[in-house]
């Protein structure tokens, strides 16, 4: 059974380096232990690219990291995070950086998040007989305290995905670190004139 959170998006029309940004999302997915660093193990599910003459290319890139929570042993629940890029009447430009030319892409580009907690997602329970008669009751008395506090951490986690998102494209945050910040910031900015 999956529960829906919370879904989050993120617009932007500005200019940036796509291959930098699925660089960058995919360091805080291994940072934040939902993927590993091994290349074989990236859940990335679909990828369908169009390329016209007139509108550019558009892509679409599916993906669907999962993390088991087990917090004393049990691992009930397991957090699911639906990222999906797509980017429409994407253009491939060239920019000045630090006197260096740099190649980056315009165009309308999106990042939508969709997150999600899977319940008893190996089946254990509702495989078993006399497990599953008992499930719902377990469900609203027993984990409920818990699957609520999962849900809390799941809505911060994915608005610190959505700000980290927000930070590679200088747009404006919702979430403010009180900590500084020890990554040091990658992408273009632009030089006054």
């Amino acid at each position: 059974m999956e529960i829906q959170i919370i879904n989050l998006e993120v617009k932007s029309t500005t200019v940036y380096s796509a291959l930098d940004l699925y660089k960058a999302l995919r360091f805080w997915l291994i940072e934040n232990n939902y993927v590993t660093a091994k290349d074989s193990d990236f859940p990335e599910e679909y990828i369908w690219e169009s390329r016209t003459q007139n509108r550019g290319k558009e892509f679409w890139i599916w993906w669907r990291p999962k993390k088991q929570i087990s917090r004393g042993g049990n691992s009930f629940f397991r957090r699911v995070l639906d990222i999906d890029l797509h980017g429409v009447g994407i253009q491939d430009v060239e920019i000045m950086y630090q006197g260096q030319k740099i190649k980056a892409q315009k165009g309308k580009f999106e990042v939508l998040i969709r997150v999600k907690i899977e319940v008893d997602y190996s089946g254990g329970w509702r495989s078993s007989g006399i497990m599953s008669q008992i499930l719902p009751w377990f469900f609203r008395r027993l984990w409920k305290r818990e699957l609520e506090m999962h849900k809390r951490d799941l809505v911060l986690e994915a608005y610190r995905l959505q700000d980290y998102v927000k930070r590679y494209m200088k747009m404006p945050m919702l979430y403010q670190p009180e900590m500084p910040q020890f990554i040091p910031q990658s992408g273009y900015e632009e030089e006054p004139y």
